[in-house]
Formats: structure tokens, sequence, C-alpha cells
């Protein structure tokens, strides 16, 4: 497990995980993108999550504005940019919560 503190640099985090490695973003808090997802060598998953996500809904079941201070936000820091966005020949993420 990688923990991302706010403020820390989310990217970085990303950059260091490893398939089957986990990213923990700070439930309530704030990360600034865009983020890259890079193109990893190896099977399996990377996931990026909150760390509020045992508080969250079950797979499939929809969340509601209610369960926000469960989840990490990710955003562009300017509105013509995008949050996040993949290498070309990424693969392998999981983004939960």
């Amino acid at each position: 497990s990688i923990a991302v503190r706010p403020g820390s640099d989310a990217q970085s985090a990303i950059d260091a995980a490893r398939p089957g490695d986990e990213v923990v973003l700070q439930a309530g808090a704030t990360y600034y993108g865009p983020l890259v997802l890079p193109r990893k060598i190896g099977s399996g998953w990377i996931t990026i999550r909150s760390s509020g996500v045992a508080t969250l809904p079950p797979a499939g079941t929809r969340v509601s504005p209610g369960h926000a201070s469960a989840m990490a936000r990710i955003v562009p820091r300017r509105p013509s940019d995008v949050a996040l966005r993949t290498a070309e020949g990424a693969r392998g993420y999981r983004l939960v919560g």
C-alpha cells in the first residue's frame, strides 16, 4: 500500500506503483491533476482507492452526494485540463471510491 497524504504528490505514488500495489488517497482530500496513469510492465491490477472505501456501498451500488466525504477528489488544476488520463498502452488500473 502506498498512502498519499493530502498535499502530497499523487503522481509520484502512481509512478512508483507496480501491479499488485494499491495507491490510497485520503478520503475527503483533493488531489490535482492531470494525473497520468503510465504504462506498466507485468500482470495484475494497480488499485487507486480512497481510504474511506470501507464506508461506501458495495460494488455495483450507486453512491449519493452523502458519500462524498468517504471519497478523495481528483480535479484538474485548470478548467481546460483533465483530471485523469492514461498514457499510450496503459492498462491494469482500477479506481475504487
